[in-house]
């Protein structure tokens, strides 16, 4: 695995690591009211990574943010580190604020635009879906 990029991060106090070795299916902005309050931020952006291929050491505590969903975080510190949904548990979104290196997984759209609060404005070119990526786009 000579020159494969590592993506490893943790929370704030160190309790809980990830790293993987597998590039990230997707890098997106969500501006859901759920990812606003779980992070204490207007937007927040999560890499999506095969679940298999995370190594994660530490306990994360786990809440269930909705009847489909949970969002992990340290114990300790309080950090928001994982996303995880039961319609897709192939994957892990990470949130990139939590890598050691956040310029490694750039984002490529936003969704849930629709709900983005309107004093924030993200001025970039990225495709902006009304709901979900497969949902419609925003002009």
């Amino acid at each position: 695995m000579t020159g494969a990029t590592v993506f490893e991060g943790g929370c704030a106090c160190g309790g809980i690591r990830y790293r993987t070795a597998a590039r990230p299916q997707r890098s997106i902005f969500c501006h859901c009211s759920q990812c606003r309050k779980w992070n204490g931020a207007p937007a927040v952006v999560g890499a999506q990574f095969p679940t298999v291929e995370m190594q994660i050491t530490g306990t994360p505590a786990t809440y269930r943010s909705s009847e489909s969903a949970c969002r992990q975080f340290c114990p300790d510190c309080g950090g928001s580190l994982f996303y995880l949904n039961d319609t897709t548990p192939e994957f892990i979104s990470v949130m990139v604020a939590t890598l050691d290196n956040p310029e490694l997984a750039p984002p490529t759209a936003h969704i849930f635009a629709a709900k983005g609060l309107s004093w924030c404005r993200i001025d970039d070119a990225l495709p902006r879906h009304r709901a979900w990526l497969d949902s419609e786009e925003m002009p």
